[in-house]
């Protein structure tokens, strides 16, 4: 995540018979981003907007930005700040799982996005809530998937719904819950840690 990188490509411009794969190796080579595989330390600091947060850096991490990138080539979102915001409201509306981080970093991205950009984070929130996110898939078997199919198993392919007042009061909800969040990451952890395990639907077959 790059708060100076431009927006991605918009989804609708991309080839939908590529792999995810191809697609996310020239997204990290547009970017000039990292491709995750090494665990660096077991904090990272990250920054949302000016503000550096600690955030647990175990191999679930590595996992979970994988798929992350993967979530911005399936919906469009940028890498700009705003951008990061939206794919958190997007993330969180549309399941985050029980990986531990994706709860870290989402929610305090939702969060943010609230009181930076609201229209666009609740936007974004209310079309994650009629779609699902790839955090509990193996990205292996992701990457071997085609754009088309990508979007499809996550409902990207869907145009915009209408924002209701049920997705503004959810958006708010999750966004209070990412406040204690920001401050006490080990929280997510926990939830995360002691959630039920979602079974995984994608297979290389299929």
């Amino acid at each position: 995540m790059n708060a100076a990188a431009a927006h991605a490509a918009p989804a609708a411009a991309l080839d939908p018979q590529r792999t995810l794969g191809a697609l996310r190796a020239d997204f990290l080579d547009d970017k000039a981003f990292d491709d995750g595989e090494v665990v660096h330390k077991w904090i990272e600091w990250v920054k949302l907007g000016p503000i550096p947060i600690p955030i647990p850096n175990p191999p679930s991490r590595v996992q979970a930005l994988k798929l992350h990138d993967v979530h911005h080539i399936v919906t469009g979102y940028g890498t700009d700040w705003i951008g990061e915001y939206e794919i958190s409201g997007w993330e969180v509306g549309a399941g985050l799982h029980t990986n531990p981080v994706a709860w870290t970093f989402c929610l305090m991205g939702h969060t943010a996005g609230l009181v930076v950009c609201p229209r666009k984070t609740v936007r974004a929130f209310a079309r994650g809530r009629r779609c699902r996110t790839l955090l509990d898939q193996d990205p292996d078997v992701v990457f071997g998937k085609t754009l088309a199919e990508g979007r499809a198993f996550c409902g990207t392919d869907q145009p915009q719904p209408e924002v209701t007042a049920g997705d503004v009061t959810r958006a708010v909800g999750w966004g209070a819950l990412g406040v204690f969040t920001s401050l006490l990451p080990p929280l997510a952890w926990l939830i995360a840690r002691f959630g039920k395990a979602p079974d995984t639907i994608l297979t290389a077959e299929s």
